[in-house]
Protein backbone atom coordinates (compact mmCIF):
# COMPACT_ATOMS: atom_id res chain seq x y z
CA UNK A 1 0.00 0.00 0.00
CA UNK A 2 2.71 2.47 0.94
CA UNK A 3 5.74 1.40 -1.09
CA UNK A 4 6.40 -1.18 -3.78
CA UNK A 5 9.74 -2.02 -5.32
CA UNK A 6 9.48 -4.11 -8.43
CA UNK A 7 10.94 -4.02 -11.92
CA UNK A 8 13.78 -1.70 -10.88
CA UNK A 9 11.44 1.04 -9.60
CA UNK A 10 10.29 2.31 -6.23
CA UNK A 11 6.59 3.15 -6.39
CA UNK A 12 5.45 5.56 -3.67
CA UNK A 13 1.93 5.18 -2.26
CA UNK A 14 0.76 2.83 -5.04
CA UNK A 15 -2.38 1.74 -3.17
CA UNK A 16 -2.99 4.26 -0.40
CA UNK A 17 -6.49 3.68 1.06
CA UNK A 18 -8.77 6.72 0.57
CA UNK A 19 -9.53 6.77 4.30
CA UNK A 20 -5.85 7.43 5.12
CA UNK A 21 -5.85 11.17 4.41
CA UNK A 22 -2.54 11.86 6.16
CA UNK A 23 0.23 9.95 7.83
CA UNK A 24 3.80 8.84 7.63
CA UNK A 25 5.98 5.76 7.84
CA UNK A 26 9.75 5.31 8.13
CA UNK A 27 12.27 2.54 7.63
CA UNK A 28 10.72 0.82 4.61
CA UNK A 29 13.19 -1.18 2.56
CA UNK A 30 13.16 -1.24 -1.21
CA UNK A 31 14.97 -3.48 -3.66
CA UNK A 32 18.28 -2.15 -4.93
CA UNK A 33 19.59 -1.14 -1.50
CA UNK A 34 17.29 1.71 -0.53
CA UNK A 35 15.59 2.67 2.73
CA UNK A 36 12.61 5.01 2.45
CA UNK A 37 10.15 6.93 4.53
CA UNK A 38 6.92 8.36 3.18
CA UNK A 39 4.80 11.25 4.44
CA UNK A 40 1.46 12.02 2.84
CA UNK A 41 -1.16 14.77 3.27
CA UNK A 42 -4.58 15.05 1.70
CA UNK A 43 -4.22 11.50 0.39
CA UNK A 44 -1.16 12.41 -1.71
CA UNK A 45 2.62 12.26 -1.42
CA UNK A 46 4.20 15.10 0.58
CA UNK A 47 7.85 14.10 1.19
CA UNK A 48 10.04 11.04 0.97
CA UNK A 49 13.61 10.60 2.14
CA UNK A 50 15.41 7.91 0.12
CA UNK A 51 18.62 6.65 1.71
CA UNK A 52 20.99 4.77 -0.61
CA UNK A 53 22.76 1.79 0.92
CA UNK A 54 24.68 1.31 -2.35
CA UNK A 55 25.89 3.64 -5.07
CA UNK A 56 24.07 3.43 -8.39
CA UNK A 57 20.82 4.46 -10.01
CA UNK A 58 17.42 4.95 -8.37
CA UNK A 59 14.07 5.13 -10.18
CA UNK A 60 11.11 6.54 -8.25
CA UNK A 61 7.48 6.61 -9.42
CA UNK A 62 4.59 8.47 -7.74
CA UNK A 63 1.15 9.79 -8.61
CA UNK A 64 2.27 13.36 -7.95
CA UNK A 65 4.97 15.33 -9.78
CA UNK A 66 8.12 15.79 -7.72
CA UNK A 67 11.61 17.30 -8.04
CA UNK A 68 14.94 16.30 -6.55
CA UNK A 69 17.19 19.34 -6.57
CA UNK A 70 17.17 20.71 -10.09
CA UNK A 71 15.95 17.41 -11.59
CA UNK A 72 12.22 17.08 -12.16
CA UNK A 73 10.11 13.98 -12.60
CA UNK A 74 8.80 13.33 -16.10
CA UNK A 75 5.67 11.56 -17.22
CA UNK A 76 6.20 7.90 -18.09
CA UNK A 77 2.82 6.44 -18.88
CA UNK A 78 0.20 7.85 -16.51
CA UNK A 79 2.59 8.75 -13.64
CA UNK A 80 5.66 10.92 -13.00
CA UNK A 81 9.01 9.10 -12.78
CA UNK A 82 12.44 10.37 -11.72
CA UNK A 83 15.74 8.55 -12.31
CA UNK A 84 18.78 9.79 -10.40
CA UNK A 85 22.27 8.65 -9.42
CA UNK A 86 22.97 7.79 -5.80
CA UNK A 87 26.02 7.54 -3.55
CA UNK A 88 26.10 4.97 -0.75
CA UNK A 89 25.20 6.51 2.60
CA UNK A 90 23.53 9.62 1.13
CA UNK A 91 19.90 10.55 1.73
CA UNK A 92 17.87 12.19 -1.03
CA UNK A 93 14.74 14.14 -0.09
CA UNK A 94 11.89 14.12 -2.58
CA UNK A 95 9.15 16.72 -2.08
CA UNK A 96 5.93 16.63 -4.10
CA UNK A 97 4.88 19.59 -6.20
CA UNK A 98 1.48 20.90 -5.13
Amino acid sequence: MLLQSHGGEIALLPALPPAWKQGSVAGLRARGGFRCGVKWQGGALATTPVQAQLSGSCTVRARTAFPLGSDRSRMVGPEPVLIFSTTAGQTYRITAVR
